[in-house]
């Protein structure tokens, strides 16, 4: 027996919310392709998977953290004894 699709379907407004994003970010990301386009749930309706809304924010905090790692390493890499080392020096 296959297994039911559970998914839930939030609406545009809960989508700004959780990404703080205004209505035209929104749909500039789309544009962009850097965000998927809703699902059609009726005449003039759209909704996104709750899914992919919360993959989206995943990436962009796993992106941020991989970026914060990079200058970290940077940081401890131009130390010698506690002191900074520029690349001017």
């Amino acid at each position: 027996m296959s297994e039911a699709l559970v998914e839930a379907l939030i609406r545009k407004r809960q989508v700004l919310e959780m990404t703080g994003w205004s209505n035209s970010t929104l749909y500039q990301r789309i544009a962009d392709g850097e965000f998927k386009k809703g699902v059609s749930i009726g005449p003039r309706m759209v909704a996104w998977p709750l899914s992919e809304v919360q993959a989206y924010i995943a990436r962009r905090i796993a992106e941020r953290d991989a970026k914060g790692a990079v200058a970290e390493a940077f940081t401890e890499n131009n130390r010698i004894g506690g002191v900074t080392i520029s690349e001017g020096a």
